[in-house]
């Protein structure tokens, strides 16, 4: 029987050589296993069904009409509407740039100067003529005909020279001249227009005090030397006409759902082309161009994500479900986008794309959900504005990456608000970082109107998240951290039921739920997962709770007259009872893959030993557990947790600790399953935990446990720190207190006060003496805090017994 012992406890290599793998991966089981072609499949998938969204003319109620051409049908607007017109921004931008006022018109001096000199001259000829005398030589004698660029009649040249010299002077200098300045000089002459209408309002410009032909002969002096004079600043006139066109404010147009765009018969102008264009009534045209450009940019993103899932994400292939997730968010998304988004200028802010970052990071990874961000942001770029400009990409990713960053760790309502308030922000200052990149013009009320939209977004993917997550998950077959906090709180039924029908058992499980979070918490596990499980892996034992050493105070131990067969049979029975009653109560899939896979296929080991004693031949494989093995971290560190607390608090019990920290020797026994009465009478050896730690763990190594969970030697190392550090808290050893003394007859008492004044007094005397104290002032002179040690007949020494706490 010994060497059949032996044989079963031989060491077997930690990382056995294997053709293929020994079970599925972490969270999974063996029918959910996906194969490399299913990521082909559904690249190629998504590439078709994307591809179509994006370039078909799929959407109802698209119109074909050009401008000029009669709508063969009443058109109405689908949705309420509001854009930029840029039709109309053009126009009154041109209008303004066309008015008048915008031209800056400069004086043409040397024009007027020379007009000035004619005129001058002219009446210089005048004045010549009207100082000639007689008696002047003939050859001296000035000629009319001497006057340029004007023609004076005989007889208004004669009633000129008739003048006297005081009519003249005041004609000369208090009428032609400051009338002719005040045209040429101070006037606006811009065109020969200009030039009539100064013509034919001379009359009305001269002194009054002048006579019809003094006034005509003025009019003739100068109606001819009236020409333009000034001209157009062609530098000046374009910088003002620009300067003013950049004050005019984008035309918005709001049309109304239902409101008539086009009636039957009525041409199509610019106006109305434009907003069908906006409401996304117009057919996109079909061009071979834009088919194969798309196609091949939903192509190459759709390949990249995928050998992302392949090489990175591989969970995700594993599972059809959580593959089918990935796709299915995506392919709504760029639907949603495609119907609502095309022809609006304030709908694509507003639209919550960061809902799905947030989903695909709580439900699935957060490294994923960051690719599926960046592609999804791209598309949507192509989507909304028919090219690949750069504001809403961005937007966009910057919206989702923040609400990626933002949840961490989803353990309360506030989180998603948090998560909220950080998009908000992010999403408006990208926005408007990005308005400046491209020039616009900032309005205070475009900025407002930016804000509303991130705040807007950022609630609406908050809200769709904190609603769909658990809907999601549950669909899809993917706890979420909230189901596991619900479940975490001590009101559940299944934890009030096993905390009053097995409260042995209930107090075990929040000792390995702190062992097994600390250890998961050290090795990058999910420690709320790791919680959880802890709490319901033993659930089965409230079917048959006296059956279990746990629940079994103050009565004896009912497997000491049953058959080991039997007994094996209903220990391992309380795994398919947990299981049973998890899925009455509805656990999540991977609280319920805890229930089995913490005891794994262990042997139990105590019945086993005790059939041995009566059959040698007994099989081994009658007294293991059902299995499966530990699929995932958190499912490996639970068993280990289970296995160290469970053999810890027996040896503790039973005294077997102290005899392991004097002998240094590991006992063969296994205390996981060991039935009977605990004496603890000594005290506890910090390195004996850590001695019975690394056997429990090396036993379960050995006996292959953890063959199918990817935890690393580095891991199971800071396993055995975690469970070290913890268990020394729970079992540090106390001081026992001593009791009251018992009164003492009086003499004694007498007697022994009078000792105690000749030693007080002793004392004093030796205190002066040598300058110190060696006993106390009052009181006994042995120490509360000092354990009360006697000696036996036998020379052996007594040691009263500590207690522990937990």
């Amino acid at each position: 029987m010994s060497d059949e012992i032996n044989n079963q406890r031989k060491p077997r290599p930690v990382l056995p050589f294997r053709r293929r793998p020994a079970g599925p991966l972490p969270g999974q089981t063996e029918q959910y296993r996906g194969r490399p072609h299913h990521v082909l499949i559904s690249a190629v998938l998504l590439t078709v069904i994307l591809s179509v969204i994006m370039v078909a003319p799929i959407l109802p109620g698209q119109v074909d009409i050009q401008e000029r051409q009669p709508a063969t049908q009443d058109i109405f607007a689908p949705d309420n509407l509001r854009y930029e017109s840029e039709i109309l921004t053009s126009r009154a931008r041109l209008q303004i740039m066309a008015d008048p006022s915008n031209e800056v018109w400069v004086q043409n001096t040397d024009l007027v100067q020379r007009q000035q000199s004619l005129l001058t001259d002219n009446l210089r000829v005048i004045d010549a003529l009207r100082s000639y005398e007689i008696s002047d030589p003939p050859g001296q004698r000035p000629d009319a005909s001497n006057l340029q660029g004007m023609t004076l009649t005989k007889t208004l040249l004669n009633m000129v020279l008739a003048l006297s010299d005081g009519e003249y002077n005041y004609w000369r200098n208090s009428a032609v001249l400051p009338t002719f300045n005040s045209f040429m000089k101070e006037g606006r002459l811009a065109s020969e227009a200009d030039v009539e209408a100064a013509r034919s309002g001379l009359n009305d410009r001269l002194p009054p005090t002048l006579s019809v032909d003094q006034k005509a002969a003025a009019v003739a002096f100068i109606s001819p030397l009236l020409t333009p004079n000034i001209r157009l600043d062609e530098e000046a006139t374009r910088l003002r006409r620009e300067a003013s066109a950049a004050t005019v404010k984008p035309v918005v147009q709001t049309v109304q759902k239902g409101e008539a765009i086009l009636r039957q018969g009525e041409l199509a102008t610019p106006e109305a082309i434009e907003k069908m264009q906006k409401a996304g009534l117009l057919s996109k045209d079909l061009s071979l161009q834009s088919v194969v450009g798309t196609v091949s940019i939903v192509s190459l993103l759709m390949i990249l994500l995928h050998l992302y899932i392949f090489r990175y994400a591989v969970p995700v292939w594993r599972r059809h479900k959580q593959l089918l997730l990935v796709g299915m968010l995506m392919v709504v998304t760029i639907a949603v986008a495609r119907v609502f988004l095309p022809g609006h200028a304030l709908l694509p802010y507003v639209l919550p794309v960061a809902a799905v970052s947030m989903l695909i990071a709580v439900l699935l990874s957060t490294n994923l959900a960051v690719m599926v961000t960046f592609v999804l942001s791209v598309l949507l770029g192509i989507v909304v504005s028919n090219g690949l400009s750069m504001d809403l990409p961005v937007y966009y990713f910057v919206s989702g990456l923040t609400g990626i960053f933002s949840l961490t760790r989803i353990e309360k309502v506030s989180t998603f608000a948090r998560a909220g308030i950080y998009m908000a922000v992010a999403s408006f200052l990208a926005a408007l970082a990005l308005k400046v990149l491209e020039g616009h013009v900032i309005i205070w009320s475009d900025v407002g109107t930016l804000g509303l939209a991130a705040a807007f977004s950022a609630g609406m993917a908050t809200s769709v998240t904190y609603v769909t997550f658990s809907m999601l998950g549950t669909l899809f077959g993917i706890t979420t951290p909230l189901q596991l906090m619900e479940l975490a709180h001590p009101d559940q039924p299944l934890l009030r039921r096993l905390m009053q029908e097995a409260p042995g058992t209930y107090h075990h499980s929040l000792l390995v739920s702190n062992l097994a979070e600390r250890a998961a918490e050290m090795i990058g596990a999910d420690p709320l997962l790791t919680r959880v499980c802890a709490y319901y892996h033993d659930i089965g034992k409230v079917e048959r709770p006296y059956y279990f050493i746990d629940n079994q105070s103050g009565m004896s131990n009912v497997h000491d007259e049953m058959d080991p067969y039997a007994s094996a049979q209903i220990i391992a029975e309380h795994v398919r009872d947990g299981i049973r009653l998890g899925q009455k109560n509805k656990l999540p899939r991977r609280v319920l893959d805890a229930i089995p896979q913490h005891h794994g296929t262990m042997l139990i080991k105590y019945f086993y030993y005790k059939a041995l004693e009566a059959n040698p031949e007994t099989n081994h494989a009658d007294f293991r557990y059902p299995g499966p093995k530990p699929q995932t971290k958190e499912n490996a560190i639970l068993m280990l947790a289970d296995g160290v607390e469970a053999t810890v608090r027996a040896m503790a019990q039973s005294g077997a600790l102290d005899k392991l920290a004097q002998e240094k020797i590991l006992s063969n026994s296994d205390a996981t399953e060991t039935f009977g009465l605990y004496n603890d009478r000594a005290s506890l050896s910090e390195d004996a935990i850590a001695n019975v730690v690394h056997k429990v763990i090396s036993e379960r190594i050995e006996d292959g446990q953890l063959d199918e969970c990817d935890l690393t030697v580095r891991d199971i190392a800071h396993i055995q720190e975690a469970f070290v550090s913890m268990l020394k808290g729970i079992y540090h050893p106390r001081v026992t207190y001593p009791e009251k003394p018992k009164a003492q007859p009086a003499p004694v008492a007498i007697a022994a006060n009078s000792a105690s004044s000749e030693i007080r007094k002793h004392k004093a005397e030796s205190t002066e003496q040598n300058g110190h104290s060696l006993l106390p002032a009052n009181g006994p002179v042995t120490s509360p805090f000092t354990p009360n040690l006697a000696t036996t007949e036998e020379g052996q020494r007594e040691q009263r017994p500590r207690s522990f706490t937990a």
